[in-house]
């Protein structure tokens, strides 16, 4: 666990995971401590990774309003899986940071599925561009 001091002058802690091209923030969201991030998502939702387009990294964030098991894939423009994370998370919001630098220039695809304990299954995917 590490934490900081938040610009409002409160503490900011949060938890980095570096695994591969993928490295996961779990937190508060560091741009505006004094939103609403620590309200519940109310739905599923995959946000448009940013930026994009990106060289070589872009953040990936998706909200579940329920505990679920995430599978994040990404696919180049031919259908190819290029990376893959799969792990339980509880109720929030998440960002994943990606890094494409061992990647070719191009379109690429990125997915999310959330199963909850109820079975109830959300997936959804996006494009995003590496241009390098």
């Amino acid at each position: 666990m590490t934490s900081g001091d938040a610009p409002n002058g409160s503490t900011l802690n949060y938890t980095e995971h570096k695994l591969g091209i993928l490295s996961l923030i779990i937190g508060k969201d560091l741009k505006n401590t004094n939103t609403a991030i620590n309200n519940q998502p109310n739905q599923f939702r995959l946000h448009q990774n940013y930026p994009n387009p990106f060289n070589p990294t872009t953040s990936i964030r998706y909200d579940i309003p329920q505990s679920s098991q995430i599978t994040i894939k990404v696919y180049d423009i031919l259908g190819k899986e290029v990376f893959s994370f799969n792990e339980y998370k509880l109720a929030g919001s998440y960002e994943v940071k990606f890094d494409g630098s061992n990647l070719a220039s191009g379109m690429y695809f990125y997915s999310i599925k959330a199963e909850t304990s109820q079975r109830d299954v959300f997936t959804e995917t996006k494009k995003k561009v590496l241009l390098k």
